[in-house]
């Protein structure tokens, strides 16, 4: 038999990351932290907290620091901070890429090697 889940955040005001089981309807909590700009290589998820979240831009907001987490659930890392915020986190072979919208730059980083 095949599981297949769908990951989402939800909660206006705590964006917990939950999984979704296809095959039986139910959805678990799997991470009680703020999650936003959610990404995944398939092992862990990488995202955003709310910690520093950017009020003036038009409600978009952006964390200062890049966070992972096993798919199944577990604790936080930290892997990264940049005060020029982080959005649109994206995986790639490897390597992990956001906007940093402070200084309008995309960063490129090597997740490991």
């Amino acid at each position: 038999m095949v599981i297949v889940y769908i990951y989402y955040a939800y909660g206006a005001n705590t964006r917990y990351l939950y999984r979704y089981d296809l095959t039986t309807g139910t959805s678990t909590q799997i991470s009680s932290y703020y999650t936003r700009w959610l990404n995944t290589d398939g092992t862990y998820f990488y995202y955003t907290s709310k910690v520093g979240e950017d009020t003036t831009n038009s409600n978009l907001g952006y964390g200062y620091e890049l966070y992972y987490i096993p798919m199944d659930g577990g604790t936080q890392q930290s892997i990264r901070t940049d005060y020029n915020g982080i959005q649109c986190v994206t995986i790639q072979s490897g390597y992990i890429c956001y906007y940093a919208p402070a200084t309008e730059q995309v960063l490129i980083y090597q997740l490991y090697d």
